[in-house]
């Protein structure tokens, strides 16, 4: 049985060893900036597993910090580090609102992360603290025009996963792993498009 969240231990075990983040990035070793922005599309959360509740949507719960909502290479490094904010938030709580706003439908190991969430709950699941956190955060030169890329390490910190009860059903290992992420600004915010 899958137990929930393994993207996680499976994105930074392979980033550590270096080889392509399959799961993770459908196989790319780093996200590949489009070629030019995507035209405006409304926020919207892709399809998850069903879960007995309804489809994710933009959350009133998400409050974007002022200085993630610069179109700068700063702002874009504010953003990737309240993106992972975020997911330590929808982890713990469980919430499968936070995330979906916040990345692109492209970005595999975005859809990955959310797609834990609804597993969560469903099993009546969280995990019992944060779950990553990302240092070294820089932005880099190379993403086309409205697209900033942003190389970061991630640490995957030692967490169990509790049930309803407190009882732990799975425990994960501390590990890191230095990996990229491409962001796209649209709609007036950054959006995390891919992270290999």
């Amino acid at each position: 049985m899958r137990m929930p969240s393994r993207c996680l231990a499976v994105c930074v075990a392979v980033a550590m060893s270096g080889l392509a983040l399959g799961g993770c990035t459908g196989g790319k070793d780093d996200p590949t900036p489009s070629p030019s922005p995507s035209p405006s599309t409304s926020v919207s959360s892709s399809p998850s597993p069903s879960s007995g509740s309804p489809s994710p949507s933009p959350s009133p719960s998400v409050s974007i910090p002022a200085e993630a909502m610069q179109q700068t290479p700063e702002g874009a490094v504010a953003f990737l580090t309240f993106y992972y904010e975020q997911v330590n938030k929808a982890y713990a709580t469980p919430d499968a609102t936070l995330l979906p706003p916040l990345s692109e439908a492209e970005c595999k190991s975005c859809a990955n992360m959310q797609d834990n969430v609804p597993e969560l709950l469903a099993k009546g699941q969280r995990y019992s603290g944060r779950v990553v956190d990302v240092t070294a955060l820089q932005a880099v030169p190379g993403a086309p025009e409205g697209q900033q890329m942003v190389a970061f390490t991630m640490h995957q910190l030692a967490v169990n996963v509790v049930d309803q009860s407190g009882s732990v059903t799975d425990s994960f290992p501390e590990t890191s792993g230095s990996l990229k992420a491409l962001l796209k600004w649209r709609d007036g915010q950054w959006s995390v498009a891919g992270v290999g």
